[in-house]
């Protein structure tokens, strides 16, 4: 994390990470250029382990297919690193490393088969050299509007994504 991040931030003649408003959107198109070389391995994993547990990778929900958002926009990531950078007073660096959802993904399953499509896809991605992280389960609490468990991975290349596994209520 720290090499990428540097590649990502320019410093000034004394050495500290420059916070201007170039450097965000430089930042975000440099996170933007990186994810999208990642996008189709990931992508391709998914599908086939999606597909073997019964789950569904591209479902319809609220009108819209679930891959159709996989990628964030460099516009919606600055807004972002400028959002945690003004209102929780980050530092540049701070900020591109709190961003998690750059590649995300929804993996809509039946009810009935929802622990069988979680467990095998996190021992699969596991498997595949997949790194877990973070997880956080929705349908213990009410607070955030919908029911849901929300992962996050990291690929062998170091890749980070989220993974949302839901179902179609």
């Amino acid at each position: 994390l720290k090499e990428y991040t540097e590649a990502l931030h320019p410093r000034d003649e004394r050495g500290q990470w420059t916070d201007g408003g170039g450097d965000v959107g430089s930042a975000a198109r440099a996170i933007t250029d990186k994810v999208t070389r990642d996008e189709p391995t990931v992508t391709g994993d998914l599908q086939r382990i999606a597909d073997k547990y019964g789950g569904n990778l591209n479902a319809e929900v609220g009108g819209h297919h679930t891959l159709e958002y996989k990628l964030k926009t460099a516009e919606s990531i600055a807004s972002k690193i400028n959002d945690r950078m003004t209102l929780d007073h980050m530092t540049l660096e701070q900020a591109v490393s709190s961003i998690h959802d750059e590649l995300r993904y929804t993996i809509v399953s039946d009810p009935a088969n929802l622990d069988t499509v979680v467990a095998g896809t996190s021992l699969a991605l596991h498997d595949a050299g997949y790194a877990p992280g973070a997880v956080k389960n929705y349908w213990a609490s009410s607070s955030v509007g919908y029911a849901g468990i929300n992962t996050n991975w990291l690929t062998p290349d170091g890749q980070e994504f989220e993974l949302q596994f839901h179902t179609p209520e």
